[in-house]
């Protein structure tokens, strides 16, 4: 599978947001960026300018810039979010830490982008009828359930290679999703089963989700993400995509353009 680009318009950033004197949030600036050597201290960043969402945080994301290295911008992505993602993929904190339901003390997945497999599996099926600002609707479940399927590795396009590099970076056993995906069904209800199986199956800790970025990351949802973590300086980043097998060919697209075919590594973020 050929790389990713890894142009500034490619870049895939999240930092930590936390209240400003204004009482609104504001992204706690990176010393350095995501294009800066590992030994390049001289990075100057400052807000080039703050997106207003309609959807996603909740609040303006800012677009950062780097005097040092020109005409590089990049968004920051609050923890928790993903480009062009109009719900989050889990419930996090602007300053990092995932939130738990109160009542059980475990991740709730409402409000994010697993509500859509999660409800399919209990049969619930959103409005076929509502206005086309509705978040709820019956198609929006089923592109972000097929999203779902693939960044889980359950999705029937995909081979057992493809299954074993998401385990990986999930840190489940392969068995799980191949097992899961040996199950899944041919309808929604099923399909949400299948998901749920591989979704409950990882270790829910603090790395729970860099994890999921990084099968994102395989699965070709988004760009390599990168996290900034001002602790150590340093933007942590999913492994790279390693390069085809010797002799392999391009792995075929189908009719949308998606990529098939083997897919990334480990996951080290």
């Amino acid at each position: 599978m050929p790389q990713l680009p890894t142009t500034y318009r490619d870049v895939f950033a999240t930092a930590t947001y936390s209240p400003g004197p204004d009482g609104e949030l504001h992204v706690v600036l990176p010393s350095r960026c995501p294009f800066a050597s590992p030994l390049d201290d001289n990075c100057r960043l400052h807000v080039d300018h703050r997106r207003e969402r309609k959807t996603g945080p909740g609040f303006p994301v800012a677009v950062l810039a780097c005097a040092t290295h020109a005409e590089r911008r990049f968004t920051a992505y609050p923890p928790g979010h993903f480009p062009y993602g109009r719900e989050p993929l889990l419930a996090a904190s602007p300053s990092g830490p995932l939130l738990l339901d109160g009542p059980t003390g475990e991740l709730s997945w409402q409000n994010t982008l697993f509500q859509a497999a999660i409800d399919a599996g209990v049969g619930v099926r959103w409005h076929t009828d509502s206005p086309a600002d509705d978040l709820l609707r019956r198609r929006t479940q089923g592109r972000r359930l097929e999203r779902i399927e693939r960044l889980l590795g359950v999705h029937q396009s995909l081979n057992d290679r493809d299954r074993e590099e998401i385990a990986a970076r999930l840190q489940v056993p392969t068995m799980v999703i191949r097992d899961a995906a040996m199950r899944w069904q041919d309808c929604w209800t099923g399909r949400g089963r299948a998901v749920e199986t591989v979704l409950t199956a990882p270790q829910i800790d603090a790395t729970f989700l860099d994890r999921l970025l990084s099968a994102g990351y395989v699965s070709a949802a988004w760009p390599r993400p990168a996290r900034w973590c001002p602790r150590r300086r340093v933007w942590l980043r999913a492994r790279p995509l390693p390069p085809p097998p010797k002799g392999a060919r391009d792995p075929p697209t189908n009719s949308r353009g998606e990529t098939r075919g083997a897919l990334g590594a480990a996951s080290e973020a």
